[in-house]
């Protein structure tokens, strides 16, 4: 569970935590230019616009969970 989208000002940064019980395995992060190299459960981000940030995690016994949350990026006026 990534919670709620969320909404920065430009140049700011945002933190993505993720909430579950599963023992990862596997940990994979993307936004939509890709997969991104951190492997942790929270990351901070700083995007440029809007953009979708992914998490998949597979656990230890196979099982796949999988979450997205929107960082909005409100322009400066």
């Amino acid at each position: 569970e990534l919670g709620e989208d969320q909404t920065i000002a430009a140049g700011e940064s945002a933190e993505l935590q993720a909430q579950t019980n599963a023992q990862p395995a596997v940990i994979t992060w993307r936004n939509s230019t890709g997969t991104m190299s951190e492997t942790n459960f929270d990351i901070t981000v700083q995007p440029l616009e809007n953009t979708l940030y992914s998490l998949k995690i597979q656990d230890v016994n196979g099982c796949l969970l999988e979450d997205s949350v929107w960082v909005l990026v409100k322009k400066a006026e």
